[in-house]
């Protein structure tokens, strides 16, 4: 949810963002990522499925055509 703060993955502490995404590479499809977050006063511990995601390039491109791109 917006203003949560991630604690730390599977026991590991979260220090900024960019460790926080390095340490989810880590995981492969299907396996579960463990999660620890601090929401309000409440700490939660939970688990996040691990999903490959959707090809962002191939739905972008739909949005695009070729008379939108032409360079004067």
């Amino acid at each position: 949810m917006p203003g949560d703060i991630v604690l730390s993955v599977d026991k590991k502490p979260v220090q900024n963002i960019r460790q926080l995404a390095l340490d989810l590479y880590s995981y492969a499809v299907g396996e579960n990522a463990k999660r620890r977050i601090q929401r309000g006063t409440q700490t939660i511990s939970y688990e996040v499925p691990v999903v490959e995601k959707l090809d962002v390039q191939g739905r972008l491109a739909d949005l695009v055509t070729k008379e939108q791109n032409k360079i004067p």
